[in-house]
């Protein structure tokens, strides 16, 4: 504590000053570090009992070291930890709450785009259909959808033609209709829905609310008892302003919960059994496959048509000069 007292008081600080700010919630004269040190070196009551004790004894506050001046101006601030806490949750708030927004948008645009995407859906039906005909008068075949979670699977299993199932049905819709291929211009934000937890971000907003609450309860508290209007003048305005966030970010996370359990419905995947970033990952990670999948079946074209105009080019070389042959040899002959 000790350290962290000399640190309080770093350049033309004081330590009063810095108490004064909490007192009075004056948040743009503190920072976040110094108020997680704040919470982390928060006398204990023995501590705070010592320097009562002394200052009762008429000790001489000028004697005090950095830890022990830092602790008698803590013990004059009413609700200090509270008043702190409350700091850290404004300061945080904003921050806080746009990334939440941020990621309930992503996922709710994740859902609806995936939903709408005609593109995977044919693509998913050419690939529900390349896998009937190959697993059929098997107990596989016959099937009537695709698991996500086998998609990746297309790259492991091998053709008759020595070439991966995605190899081959990317080849077959190359030839008939190459703008299915696209998927992944269909599904611009599905990496990053792939990394947002659904039940972390919802945990997220519980914990935003619990301390909205936790702070409404204290200020009814002081407000009760008459004897801090610092603190309820301070945070009842701020208080009105958050819970109308809240209700308002929570009401979009039902939104985004909702899309992705009717995303699983249409899918054909239970919403209870799966979550949004793993189905989002299995799907990132097959739009990647076919992505590099298409690369690597357009570049083997490539180069087979750069072969075959090489081969031409030979033969008509050598077509040419064997014609230029016979005209040298007819002119020798008629000489």
């Amino acid at each position: 504590m000790a350290i962290f007292a000399t640190t309080l008081t770093k350049g033309t600080r004081k330590v009063d000053d810095v108490m004064d700010a909490v007192r009075n919630l004056r948040a743009e004269e503190l920072n976040e570090s110094m108020l997680i040190s704040m919470q982390e070196f928060s006398p204990n009551s023995d501590e705070t009992a010592e320097i009562q004790e002394y200052e009762e004894s008429n000790g001489d506050i000028s004697l005090l070291g950095p830890a022990e001046l830092y602790i008698h101006h803590l013990v004059q601030v009413p609700r200090y930890k509270q008043r702190v806490n409350a700091l850290l949750f404004q300061m945080r708030f904003g921050d806080q709450t746009a990334e939440i927004k941020k990621m309930n948008d992503i996922l709710l645009e994740t859902s609806y785009s995936i939903h709408n995407s005609k593109n995977l859906a044919r693509l998913l039906g050419i690939v529900l259909k390349v896998g009937n005909e190959l697993n059929a008068g098997t107990s596989k075949g016959g099937a009537q959808g695709v698991h996500i979670s086998s998609l990746t699977k297309l790259t492991t299993t091998k053709s008759n033609t020595k070439k991966t199932l995605l190899e081959y049905i990317v080849e077959k819709v190359e030839q008939k209709d190459p703008s299915l291929l696209g998927i992944k211009k269909d599904l611009p934000l599905l990496a990053e829905a792939a990394k947002v937890n659904l039940k972390s971000l919802t945990a997220d907003i519980n914990k935003l609310r619990t301390g909205i609450k936790s702070m409404v309860a204290t200020v009814k508290m002081a407000n009760d008892a008459g004897n801090d209007h610092v603190f309820v003048e301070k945070l009842s305005p701020f208080l009105g302003r958050v819970s109308e966030t809240i209700d308002s970010i929570d009401e979009r996370n039902q939104e985004a919960n909702l899309a992705f359990t009717e995303l699983c419905v249409y899918l054909g995947e239970d919403p209870n059994a799966t979550s949004p970033d793993s189905m989002f990952k299995e799907l990132s990670m097959f739009v990647n496959l076919v992505d590099s999948t298409v690369t690597k079946v357009r570049e083997a074209e490539e180069r087979k048509r750069k072969k075959a105009e090489r081969e031409t080019k030979r033969k008509l070389k050598k077509k040419s000069s064997k014609s230029s042959m016979s005209s040298t040899e007819g002119g020798f002959s008629s000489a």
